[in-house]
């Protein structure tokens, strides 16, 4: 933020160029995607440091750390086709105007010294903070029906919004996972009602958030209040296959009480063995599995499942080409 930029190598080099790009204008207290580029110079590989004027930083992936709340390279990052690439997320603050992107880039040789690097600042980026609120969310709920989850959202005015990506955590590891993205309406000022369900989920805890998108690549985060609680199913049950008769391929599913070792084998009329599309230890909770027929020819098949200590069910199905 003072300028002084990198002060363990020597002094700025022109030769590398270092650019930030990404939303010019972000609402208060949103998100927005922005990519670190450096080119020239050795550039074996790269590194960075990123800072802001107010608001957050936050990497995107695992290639920054977040340290004293500005980012750095985790390591010297590999140059790819001639350039080396940072993504990370900026957050507004909660007041209006300009704000400031800083960063130093790097250009590294990779001798395992810092003699011959060459670095240089990039030019401030401006992000222009402003009070319009893309998205005016009145509900983010969710219900369970056995393994699934269905989470329902209305808005009641919409302003250049691409959509919602939908993040699921398991309370178990604390780690977001993006599951699907819903198309938005853009702009609009009727109410809208949205709707996706989440289904077969292992038993556990879990929560989820709306990460709405604007256009312009900005963010807003929504958290759904509270957490969704799975239950184990209380016994061992194979389903009958979906379609049934099927070409070429076909969905089993079943449910564990219980973390269990499970055994899933496709039989032809003979009696042989024919594939074995699950072997392995799963989670309490429902499963899905895709068969896929299409080395098979048609006829009537059995396929056995054999989980935990004593669990065995056979069911027949069709395969018709």
């Amino acid at each position: 933020k003072n300028g002084s930029g990198c002060t363990c190598h020597s002094s700025i080099n022109t030769a590398v160029t270092v650019t930030i790009t990404g939303p010019s204008s972000l609402s208060v207290n949103t998100a927005g995607t922005y990519t670190l580029t450096i080119t020239g110079g050795p550039l074996a590989a790269g590194g960075c440091d990123i800072a802001a004027s107010s608001g957050t930083l936050a990497t995107v992936n695992s290639d920054l750390q977040l340290l004293s709340g500005e980012l750095t390279q985790v390591s010297p990052k590999s140059a790819s086709s001639g350039s080396v690439t940072f993504q990370f997320s900026y957050t507004a603050p909660a007041t209006t105007g300009n704000q400031t992107l800083y960063a130093t880039g790097i250009s590294v040789n990779s001798n395992n010294s810092s003699s011959g690097d060459a670095w240089n600042n990039a030019p401030n980026f401006t992000v222009s903070v402003t009070a319009v609120t893309p998205v005016e969310l009145k509900s983010f709920t969710a219900s369970i029906s056995g393994s699934d989850v269905q989470l329902n959202w209305s808005t009641a005015t919409e302003i250049n919004n691409s959509g919602y990506r939908i993040d699921r955590m398991n309370l178990n590891n604390t780690s977001w996972e993006t599951i699907a993205f819903i198309k938005g309406s853009g702009n609009s000022t009727i109410n809208h009602e949205y709707t996706y369900t989440d289904r077969n989920l292992n038993a556990g805890r879990y929560t989820y958030r709306l990460v709405q998108v604007d256009f312009n690549g900005s963010a807003a985060i929504h958290n759904l209040q509270g957490e969704v609680n799975i239950p184990a199913p209380l016994n061992y049950e194979l389903s009958q296959n979906y379609p049934n008769p099927f070409n070429p391929s076909t969905l089993i599913k079943y449910q564990l009480p219980e973390n269990s070792d499970v055994n899933i084998k496709i039989y032809n009329a003979s009696g042989e063995e024919v594939a074995q599309p699950v072997n392995g230890n799963m989670p309490a909770g429902a499963h899905e599995v895709v068969f896929n027929a299409s080395h098979l020819s048609s006829g009537v098949y059995y396929y056995v499942i054999r989980a935990g200590n004593q669990f065995v069910q056979t069911k027949k199905m069709i395969l018709l080409k």
